[in-house]
């Protein structure tokens, strides 16, 4: 069982998800219940995605969603709310953070967006998850929901789960000293066939019209002795 599932549908198979492990790894430090994080494919049917999650029993999912994962994964949110009626359903990434609001309207299925960076809100939520379980011992959607207001960097929908208002929580701090940020590949495994990526800075310093992250133009850079550290372990 995973309390908190991250889940990444990647274009294929020696791919790796750099957001969802730096995620799970940010958060780590939480409580002992914490997120963890699985890998599908676009290339894996919907069914197999489906059980995939519905093994782990989550009581939140959250998508990282990008340009060649947003049709397979708007497909199959509703269907996990058939299969595990009392989840929670989240996205970020680019396609779900850089217009929320419509997001959120064509997927009525999912309960709310991350928006910009993720580390700190989804450490927040799973803080709040720990918080809840120890002072309720079970879970339930719509009391938790209501918790999560709590959380800055979520547009979530309105009173009783509205279509028509969505709440933003407030813009979420940035991370301003990406040292701060776990390695994010503690294994490597299968190096020979599987592409490993890597971030050493963030934000964009250009106005490119067909780029969705060049809305935040706030660069950061990780040091450069970290940077360095980094390589030599890959």
């Amino acid at each position: 069982m995973i309390p908190v599932l991250l889940a990444a549908v990647n274009a294929c198979y020696n791919h790796t998800n750099l957001a969802v492990r730096s995620l799970a790894l940010y958060a780590a430090g939480t409580g002992k219940r914490t997120a963890d994080f699985r890998e599908w494919t676009i290339n894996q049917s919907a069914g197999e995605i489906l059980r995939g999650i519905a093994e782990e029993q989550p009581d939140i999912v959250l998508f990282s969603t990008y340009i060649w994962n947003a049709a397979v994964i708007q497909t199959i949110i509703p269907d996990i709310k058939k299969i595990l009626p009392g989840v929670i359903i989240g996205a970020g990434g680019p396609e779900a953070g850089f217009n929320p609001q419509n997001f959120l309207k064509k997927n009525p299925a999912l309960d709310f967006i991350i928006y910009g960076e993720g580390e700190k809100t989804a450490a927040e939520i799973v803080s709040a998850y720990n918080l809840y379980i120890e002072k309720n011992g079970s879970f339930f959607a719509k009391d938790f929901l209501l918790e999560m207001k709590s959380v800055r960097g979520i547009f979530m929908r309105g009173a009783n789960g509205s279509q028509n208002s969505l709440l933003f929580t407030g813009e979420q701090s940035l991370i301003k000293d990406l040292s701060l940020l776990p390695f994010p590949y503690p294994e490597i495994t299968d190096p020979d066939n599987r592409i490993y990526y890597y971030e050493s800075s963030r934000g964009r310093p250009f106005s490119c019209a067909y780029c969705m992250s060049s809305i935040d133009r706030r660069v950061r850079f990780m040091p450069v002795e970290r940077v360095f550290q980094d390589i030599q372990r890959f």
